[in-house]
C-alpha cells in the first residue's frame, strides 16, 4: 500500500516537472519569435533614371546580404531585411 502511494507521489511530481517545462519552453518560443517579427524592416521605394523615369527591371540589393529584390514595370520595389 505505501508502495503505491509512493509511486502515485511520484508521478504526479514528474507530471508537474513536466507541465512547467512546457510552459518554459512555450514562453522561449513566444519571446524568441517576437524578436524575430520585430527584427526585420519592410523597405520599399521607386528606382529612376535622371531624367526621373522609372526603371524596371533594376536589381535592388542590401549591402551585406544576399536579399535583394528587381523593380517592376514602374520602377517600384519592395524587399525585406533584417536588422
Amino acid at each position: 500500500m505505501l508502495e503505491n502511494s509512493l509511486k502515485w507521489v511520484c508521478l504526479v511530481i514528474k507530471l508537474k516537472q513536466i507541465a512547467t517545462m512546457k510552459k518554459n519552453i512555450l514562453l522561449m518560443l513566444f519571446l524568441f519569435s517576437s524578436v524575430l517579427l520585430f527584427a526585420q524592416q519592410k523597405i520599399t521605394g521607386t528606382v529612376t533614371d535622371e531624367n526621373n523615369e522609372p526603371l524596371p527591371g533594376a536589381a535592388i540589393m542590401v549591402k551585406g546580404t544576399s536579399s535583394g529584390s528587381i523593380t517592376d514595370v514602374n520602377g517600384n520595389f519592395e524587399l525585406t531585411a533584417t536588422n
